[in-house]
């Protein structure tokens, strides 16, 4: 429940994938306090790849108050559009998400959220948009 992780990333570029050379390296870390608050931040970096965001940083919140079971979360987030996949000179991307983490099983997790864009990077003829979702889990 309390780890960090850095990935670094390199593609060569493929013309069977379309997708173009680059590197990158994300973060991500979390710690828990008290077994039931979840503070975590997570983080990256692209160069070229065609990826959507070439700078991001995000940080936020959960309470879980019993250990193992639902998680209601909040987090904050900030994106630089990538040159390379879109244009140039689109705004950053500012994101806000409410999400609740329903350990269904121990081995099954649904997650319903929703999310609060401004500036889209994938939508910018809109100056903000809201996205419902749901995000499942299955570890074997």
């Amino acid at each position: 429940m309390e780890n960090v992780h850095v990935t670094f990333w390199h593609s060569d570029g493929s013309e069977v994938t379309a997708s173009l050379p680059g590197w990158g390296i994300s973060f991500s870390g979390t710690y828990y306090f008290e077994n039931s608050l979840n503070p975590f931040i997570r983080g990256g970096f692209a160069k070229n790849d065609g990826t959507l965001l070439q700078k991001s940083l995000t940080a936020g919140l959960g309470y879980q108050p019993q250990s193992g079971g639902n998680l209601l979360g909040f987090a904050v987030g900030w994106g630089e559009p990538n040159e390379t996949t879109f244009s140039e000179g689109l705004d950053n991307q500012f994101t806000a998400e409410l999400f609740y983490r329903l350990q269904i099983s121990k081995h099954f997790v649904v997650a319903p959220d929703i999310q609060y864009l401004i500036n889209p990077a994938l939508n910018p003829d809109e100056s903000s948009i809201f996205i419902w979702g749901i995000r499942g889990r299955i570890n074997l």
